[in-house]
């Protein structure tokens, strides 16, 4: 019998109805934000450098994430700027 984290592990890895590039990225916000009380507080450049993808990619690859309910993005702002993003894994 597995446990439920492993089990939501191989969830993501055999998703099919999500890009690799989503797969891991998510795996690493998951890890991530196991050191932090489930949240992650990267930026989307912190992952383009550290996957040395596009920005692009990465936004477009958060935004499948949060379509397919594995994640759950909140923003909050300073007038026009942005203060601070986390990323809450959901899985």
């Amino acid at each position: 019998m597995q446990t439920p984290q492993l089990d939501n592990f191989l969830d993501i890895l055999h998703d099919s109805s999500i890009s690799k590039k989503a797969r891991l990225i998510y795996l690493d916000i998951k890890a991530e934000s196991q050191l932090t009380h489930g949240l992650y507080y990267g930026t989307d450049k912190v992952l383009a450098a550290n996957f040395n993808m596009a920005r692009e990619s990465i936004s477009n690859a958060l935004t499948e994430l949060e379509r397919s309910e594995y994640i759950h993005r909140e923003t909050k702002r300073k007038g026009l700027d942005i203060a601070t993003r986390t990323i809450t894994p959901l899985k």
